[in-house]
């Protein structure tokens, strides 16, 4: 089951009120995965606060890395750089399978890539070809979802795990790239 919870405006943008307000309403409706295809201009208490009561419900947070080409290890994007127990943060890879150019990257607070670049997908009034982080980070979401539904009783870090350890290791890019 989707749980549809926008915040976004057509143009991409949103408010942090309504952001925190979506993700207590998906929580409150029993989701067990939240995809975080969105970036905030900095670490914000408030939003930290309600990430951090989400993870410890045993919600699997899925975030995209963001697309600035820096090393979220040392230049931090938030929500991403939460750095949470039941987090996954995603960056994105081309075609090949190699991260992207623009994709954010770092060793400590990303934990894999995914497919991100020319992605056929919805958009307002239509559909077409997008990229980005928030391209990747809803491949993985719908992999946990699927993974889940077949193993029911597995826990957050049973998914969060299995996810991680069936990544393929592309040594000559900094960084580690699923394998989907």
């Amino acid at each position: 089951e989707l749980i549809a919870a926008p915040f976004m405006m057509d143009s991409g943008s949103g408010s942090l009120a309504d952001a925190i307000l979506a993700l207590q309403y998906s929580a409150d409706q029993g989701a067990r995965i939240i995809n975080n295809s969105w970036g905030s201009c900095g670490k914000v208490e408030m939003l930290e606060k309600v990430f951090q009561e989400i993870s410890s419900k045993g919600i699997l947070v899925v975030t995209a890395a963001g697309n600035e080409s820096v090393d979220v290890d040392t230049v931090p994007v938030f929500p991403s750089s939460y750095n949470l127990p039941t987090q996954l943060n995603i960056a994105a890879t081309d075609v090949s399978g190699y991260m992207t150019y623009w994709s954010n990257r770092g060793f400590k607070k990303v934990h894999f890539a995914a497919p991100g670049d020319n992605i056929f997908s919805t958009i307002p009034n239509g559909v077409g070809y997008l990229s980005g982080t928030s391209m990747a980070a809803p491949v993985v979401s719908g992999a946990a979802a699927l993974l889940w539904s077949a193993y029911p009783s597995a826990s957050v870090f049973d998914i969060r795990s299995a996810l991680i350890e069936s990544v393929d290791v592309i040594r000559t890019v900094p960084a580690r790239t699923a394998c989907w």
